[in-house]
């Protein structure tokens, strides 16, 4: 009995220590209830919540370089769309487009609709829905159990490589110039600078 007490106080303490850093209590509960002192030592030295979702920020910040980025994915019947460094325009846009392509489908009841969350429900399957969430500078659009992927930003998408072609295909204009020596190096790196803003 003294054996099951002392085991308890560990899961106990290792949830409290996992409660003050933002993390799953009921999770390290069990983890502090199995492994006893161990498990209140893993509890004591792992990251506070924020610090990781700080490093996750950085991380995602850092491999777009400020840019728009759209990223696509599919898992468990529910499709994702995560818009990095979106603009203030694209919460109402992303709103309106899948109103629209949804509507006829039968999701025709707004949920939530407030500064930073909407979402989108289907009247007739209770079990499905779209939402739309802006946290810490990602729009993460969730999409599940609907018959149809999202056609959201696919337009936007292609325009971004066209754009980026484009831009690609003045430069080797530019080179072209000025390897025909019709432009300065000073003339072809300014015209660099701007095109590639």
């Amino acid at each position: 009995m003294n054996m099951f007490l002392i085991w308890l106080f560990f899961a106990i303490a290792a949830a409290l220590i996992a409660s003050s850093r933002e993390r799953s209590v009921i999770g390290w509960f069990v983890i502090g209830f199995l492994f006893g002192p161990f498990g209140l030592l893993f509890a004591f030295f792992m990251k506070h919540g924020e610090d990781i979702r700080k490093e996750e920020q950085n991380i995602l910040s850092s491999k777009n370089d400020g840019k728009r980025t759209i990223e696509r994915s599919f898992k468990n019947n529910t499709y994702f769309i995560n818009i990095l460094n979106y603009n203030n325009e694209d919460f109402k846009y992303a709103k309106d487009e899948l109103l629209k392509q949804y509507k006829p489908q039968g999701y025709d009841t707004i949920s939530i609709d407030i500064d930073t969350v909407w979402s989108l429900k289907n009247s007739q399957y209770p079990r499905t829905y779209i939402q739309v969430v802006l946290k810490n500078n990602i729009m993460k659009i969730e999409v599940y159990n609907a018959q149809s992927e999202p056609s959201l930003y696919k337009n936007l998408e292609k325009e971004e490589s066209k754009s980026n072609n484009s831009t690609a295909d003045k430069l080797l204009k530019l080179a072209e110039l000025l390897e025909k020596k019709l432009i300065t190096q000073d003339e072809f790196d300014q015209q660099k600078k701007i095109l590639l803003k």
